[in-house]
């Protein structure tokens, strides 16, 4: 498993990326990105009034192209893994996922993702992901066509 994924540390994010990817994004130019300024929050986070939930709510009026959400993501991952079974044991991406995120998730952050819903419990980790992920489309490196996901805070 070691050999097979790398992380980038741009904290707070944690990724789980194939070593070849991180290479391809720590060699541009632009990266990281500085996250542009948010003069103010425009919006609250409360519980939904139509179904379960939390929801993002406006506080002011928004025009069409204001900033709303700026934030990093707690985890990037592939949208699915591939897990070589160890010590004969069955692979289990689930596993897999939950070992990475408890072994190398800084405490704070992986509160955070602790904290986010899970429409899925018996899945654990995966769970949160399935419930919380937004597709972030291709990264660079010799994979194209593996998409990845974006778990976020407020963006969730």
């Amino acid at each position: 498993m070691g050999t097979h994924f790398a992380t980038i540390c741009a904290l707070p994010s944690y990724c789980v990326l194939f070593p070849y990817v991180k290479d391809a994004i720590e060699s541009q130019e632009s990266f990281p990105l500085p996250r542009p300024p948010l003069a103010s929050i425009p919006y609250t986070i409360r519980r939904s009034t139509v179904g379960e939930g939390l929801g993002l709510f406006a506080m002011r009026d928004l025009d069409p192209g204001d900033l709303i959400v700026v934030e990093r993501p707690l985890v990037v991952c592939p949208e699915s893994m591939i897990v070589v079974a160890v010590e004969g044991e069955p692979p289990n991406p689930d596993q897999c996922m939950d070992r990475l995120i408890q072994e190398h998730m800084g405490r704070e952050t992986r509160e955070q993702f602790a904290a986010l819903h899970n429409c899925r419990p018996w899945m654990g980790t995966r769970g949160i992901i399935n419930t919380n992920a937004h597709s972030i489309g291709t990264l660079p490196g010799p994979h194209e066509g593996m998409g990845y996901l974006a778990i976020g805070r407020d963006i969730s």
